[in-house]
């Protein structure tokens, strides 16, 4: 894919596997599944259905 040269909004939630699902069901796609950042939490990028991308993170110090 190409790099993305653009701002990409960062939206905090609680369970990242339960809004991720929600993203797909409502007609949007996962453009980089789940991923830990170590020490920090999960994090994921989604985009709706007119294709504009953005990131989720779940807080979790103990992610690897």
């Amino acid at each position: 894919g190409s790099a993305l040269n653009a701002f990409l909004c960062t939206i905090e939630v609680e369970d990242i596997d339960e809004i991720l699902e929600k993203a797909v069901k409502a007609g949007g796609a996962i453009v980089k599944p789940k991923y830990s950042f170590p020490h920090v939490g999960w994090m994921a990028t989604c985009a709706d259905p007119d294709g504009n991308r953005f990131s989720l993170i779940q807080n979790d110090t103990n992610a690897q």
